[in-house]
C-alpha cells in the first residue's frame, strides 16, 4: 500500500495477529494450540490477516500532522508529574 501514516501500523498487526489466533482457538478448542498442525496452519493466516489488516491501517490519516491541539487550560493537567 502507499502509506498515508503509519501510526498504529504495528498496534494493529499484533491485535489483528492475536485476535485471530483466539478465535482459532476457541472455534476448534484450546488445547489445540499443543497441535503442530494447529499452528503450522494457523499462524500463516493469522499473519497474513494481521498483515492486511496493519496494511489498512496505514490508509487512515492519524497523528502525524493531523494531531489534535491540547487546550491551554488542560495543560497543566496533562504536564503534571513531569
Amino acid at each position: 500500500v502507499k502509506a498515508v501514516d503509519t501510526m498504529g501500523a504495528g498496534d494493529s498487526f499484533a491485535t489483528a495477529m492475536l485476535v485471530f489466533i483466539c478465535k482459532a482457538l476457541e472455534t476448534e478448542g484450546k488445547t489445540m494450540w499443543t497441535s503442530e498442525q494447529f499452528r503450522a496452519r494457523s499462524l500463516p493466516e493469522a499473519l497474513t490477516e494481521a498483515a492486511a489488516f496493519a496494511a489498512h491501517t496505514c490508509l487512515v490519516n492519524g497523528a502525524f500532522g493531523c494531531g489534535t491541539p491540547v487546550p491551554d487550560a488542560l495543560r497543566p493537567r496533562i504536564y503534571e508529574g513531569i
